[in-house]
């Protein structure tokens, strides 16, 4: 009986690790900062870089439907190389959201906007969430892994960031 078990437990073990590794999926956790105004504060942005899109869940610690929000996420899809993206999604009182792709210039958040259909956001104040996906056909596909930041700060206004995340590019999991 003992070397039934072991050997049940040994095969379990091999299938555990023949399995697919979900890497592709990576929250970034920060904490609730001292001395931030509703729609700056980020509590988490979480990442599916799945092959066909890129899925950005941001959290807050508030969102105030009174208040212009805005989240950009910096999407480096190949750190070897110089192109780097940014999603920026703005929502202002009494307006829909708009969500747009730049090709960045430098590391300041900035860019120009490029085209990209099928590009998609959503605010959810009671909630306190924004939810974007980016299609991979907007970017290029220059490798498996990718870096991801978000921030609220604009310009030399007060804001929050979060650290940087390298996540490896999978299969795409339901959002």
């Amino acid at each position: 009986m003992n070397r039934l078990a072991t050997t049940t437990v040994a095969a379990l073990a091999v299938f555990a690790l023949a399995a697919p590794a979900r890497a592709d999926t990576s929250v970034i956790v920060d904490g609730p900062d001292e001395g931030l105004t509703p729609n700056l504060d980020i509590r988490l942005l979480k990442i599916n870089n799945g092959e066909s899109s890129v899925s950005l869940r941001l959290e807050f610690e508030e969102l105030d439907p009174e208040k212009r929000a805005r989240a950009k996420i910096l999407i480096d899809p190949a750190p070897k190389d110089a192109t780097q993206y940014i999603v920026e999604s703005v929502k202002r009182p009494g307006a829909a959201g708009d969500t747009w792709l730049l090709l960045a210039l430098g590391m300041e958040f900035d860019g120009t906007p490029i085209e990209c259909d099928g590009i998609h956001g959503a605010w959810d104040y009671d909630r306190a969430l924004v939810k974007v996906r980016v299609p991979q056909s907007c970017m290029p596909e220059n490798g498996r892994f990718a870096k991801f930041k978000a921030t609220t700060t604009y310009g030399n206004r007060l804001g929050d960031w979060t650290d940087f995340a390298r996540i490896r590019k999978g299969s795409s999991l339901p959002a």
